[in-house]
């Protein structure tokens, strides 16, 4: 990640670790295009860009807000399925032992949506179909396998980035 202390309001860029120093007001903003940048020539050891326009964010690019006025962090992350970024914190349950065994606190959880919860459903339910399969003996058509393979591959691949053809 690369760290930013900017000086204003500031719209940050994916990848970014943004430290807001100077102003409880100083609005930093999530971006909903960036540049593209592409390396040009090497003349001399200095690097040329061109930018050929702007682009959506990254798929799973982050963004953190570091607020050194309260000490709070802010995680955000890129979802390409959903075209959005999503805040990491606001998954986070905190432990509160006066419901911590109760009804509320199960309804809680489960109304909590995961970030990048939204990838291949077909291919997440080609996955279960197979490891309960495996446990009843059943046959499984080919289709079914072959997308419970790419299901996995897709998740240590980033297959879901918006420019891969």
């Amino acid at each position: 990640m690369r760290d930013v202390v900017p000086e204003g309001d500031y719209v940050a860029g994916e990848n970014e670790r943004v430290y807001r120093r100077y102003s409880v007001t100083q609005l930093i903003e999530l971006p909903d295009m960036v540049a593209c940048r592409l390396i040009g020539s090497c003349d001399y050891g200095e690097r040329t860009f061109s930018y050929t326009g702007e682009r959506p964010p990254r798929d799973n690019a982050v963004v953190t807000i570091v607020d050194e006025f309260t000490g709070g962090i802010e995680d955000y992350i890129y979802d390409g399925q959903r075209k959005g970024w999503f805040a990491i914190h606001d998954m986070m349950v905190e432990y509160d032992p006066e419901i911590a065994h109760s009804a509320d606190a199960l309804n809680n959880a489960l109304d909590m949506e995961c970030p990048l919860s939204h990838r291949d459903a077909n291919g997440l339910k080609a996955y279960l179909s197979m490891m309960l399969a495996d446990d009843y003996g059943a046959n499984i058509p080919q289709m079914t396998s072959i997308q419970a393979r790419d299901f996995r591959l897709a998740l240590s691949h980033a297959y879901s980035d918006w420019d891969r053809g």
